[in-house]
């Protein structure tokens, strides 16, 4: 047997009791063939479109690491696969909201009073003129992180995918991407920097 199982001819309950035994490429295949299109239907349903593929990987890799610790499904993968992905799910959840969250207080802490405010003297039109030099005169990497996070509020995930980058390096560029549109938009309409 050790060579020559047949994973295919298999039920779930067997190839489990096999993993368990000797983790094999084949048999973890079988199972992601079986289960997996359930799982991406849980996700798409959950998440939409852009996260399906990270939440399935996290899901089935948390499953057969507890199927090879002796814990998880002993049947019905599918039903504890699906349960993963909406644990998965609801932890990438937590970590955007966590990561807002410092940002927004990264940004409030960044606010200047208002006595540094512009004065009911400026016209806000003239504000809005260096606003968009400001952001026209941004590397455009940083252009599109802005553009993704603020306008079209996208999640950390979604940019990082376009961007090659990590949810935590989203958050460092658009950090970077608005410090530098403020000190841009300030240089257009001949402020100085409050935080200088």
């Amino acid at each position: 047997m050790r060579n020559t199982i047949a994973w295919d001819d298999l039920d779930d309950v067997r190839i489990i009791v096999a993993l368990r035994e000797r983790l094999d490429p084949a048999g973890v295949d079988v199972l992601y063939r079986r289960h997996s299109e359930s799982a991406r239907r849980c996700a798409r349903v959950l998440a939409g479109p852009d996260n399906v593929d990270d939440l399935v990987s996290t899901a089935f890799t948390k499953v057969l690491g507890m199927i090879r610790a002796g814990k998880g499904p002993d049947r019905n993968v599918g039903a504890y696969l699906n349960a993963a992905v909406r644990s998965a799910h609801f932890d990438l959840v937590r970590r955007e909201i966590r990561q807002r969250r410092l940002i927004e207080e990264e940004l409030r802490r960044q606010v200047p009073d208002e006595a540094e405010m512009p004065g009911p003297d400026v016209e806000p039109a003239d504000h809005l003129v260096d606003l968009r030099r400001a952001f026209g005169a941004l590397p455009e990497r940083w252009q599109r992180v802005l553009w993704w996070s603020e306008v079209e509020d996208r999640s950390a995930a979604w940019i990082g995918e376009r961007l090659d980058l990590t949810p935590n390096a989203v958050g460092a560029l658009a950090f970077r991407a608005r410090r530098g549109l403020r000190v841009a938009h300030l240089q257009q309409s001949g402020q100085r920097d409050p935080w200088d």
